[in-house]
């Protein structure tokens, strides 16, 4: 990778080649001079010189000294400044080709709290990177993520709901767990399905029985959402219950989903969903897999479930070309 600011004032700014945008002309030229005049106005020359000479590294070894002096030229400039995000975004870069960036963790945390949107985003990405679960640090950030969770901006809401999905620990779950369960009814489809794949994770992550419980209800609840994506992100929690841990009564309790499970396998197979999930010309595949292994699992050594599942698997068969 290796680039450049080109916005005029700098004066080791390199002069446009022959056939650019200065002597071309035309719309399209001119979109790309001003496209280029705002990634120079955004980011400093320092910025490119570091991405560039990331970029034509020969060796680790040469790419872990670029990012340690960088770190430590960082950590300087944090100790007379505030973090802005171009060092916050160059910190990233040195913490991920293997230098010590832990002193900026805090100011990480304290980019969520912005009331910037860019900014905001960036701190959220930047912790999911840096924090583990176990962090002290994820003390002040739940309490950002429980504030962002209620947020009107569709954006800040995934944003914080990335995080949980990275973050969470059992000691986090009961302070965002209402607010998360409350978010399965928002408006976009896009909240709803990230709120359900938090919820699957809290189920991975806690041992209380008692919320596992209600979780599973919860996707069972949303396997009826009329977005496929929601749906499929519903299924997902069930396989995981289903084909790990689940046996005994609550085993026999979720076989009332099956009559579920076979209508929506049946939709598929009938291509019923949009032309986004095929897979070279293959409905829904992967969901279709973890469709088929939740029904192996409800119908093991159960002749009434099985029997609901023979005419839906003969069409499964059919559509894939086995029969």
């Amino acid at each position: 990778m290796n680039m450049r600011p080109n916005n005029g004032h700098s004066a080791s700014a390199t002069p446009p080649p022959r056939g650019s945008s200065s002597s071309r002309g035309g719309s399209s030229s001119a979109a790309q001079q001003l496209q280029t005049t705002a990634l120079a106005q955004t980011h400093s020359a320092h910025f490119y010189t570091l991405v560039r000479r990331i970029g034509e590294c020969k060796s680790r070894t040469e790419e872990i000294t670029i990012a340690t002096k960088e770190a430590a030229y960082l950590k300087g400039v944090l100790a007379k400044n505030e973090a802005t995000p171009e060092v916050l975004i160059r910190l990233l870069y040195a913490e991920m080709l293997g230098a010590d960036a832990s002193f900026a963790y805090i100011h990480a945390v304290k980019a969520t709290h912005s009331s910037h949107l860019q900014t905001k985003r960036l701190g959220h990405l930047l912790v999911q990177l840096f924090l583990t679960s176990k962090d002290p640090l994820m003390l002040l950030l739940i309490n950002t993520c429980h504030q962002d969770l209620k947020s009107a901006d569709v954006l800040v809401v995934c944003a914080a709901l990335h995080t949980l999905a990275r973050l969470t620990s059992e000691d986090t779950i009961p302070a965002v767990l209402p607010t998360v369960v409350e978010l399965l009814n928002h408006k976009s489809q896009l909240v709803r399905k990230k709120a359900v794949m938090v919820l699957s994770k809290f189920q991975k992550v806690t041992s209380d029985a008692t919320t596992k419980q209600m979780l599973q209800q919860k996707f069972c609840l949303m396997l009826c959402d009329k977005d496929p994506s929601v749906m499929g992100a519903s299924l997902n929690g069930l396989h995981d219950a289903l084909c790990t841990h689940m046996e005994g009564e609550d085993l026999i309790r979720m076989k009332n989903l099956v009559p579920s499970l076979v209508s929506i396998l049946k939709q598929i197979t009938q291509r019923r969903l949009p032309r986004s999930y095929e897979y070279h010309r293959t409905p829904a595949p992967f969901i279709q897999i973890k469709l088929l292994k939740m029904l192996a699992k409800l119908g093991q050594n159960d002749q009434a479930s099985s029997e609901h599942m023979y005419q839906v698997l003969s069409e499964v068969l059919k559509a894939n070309g086995r029969q």
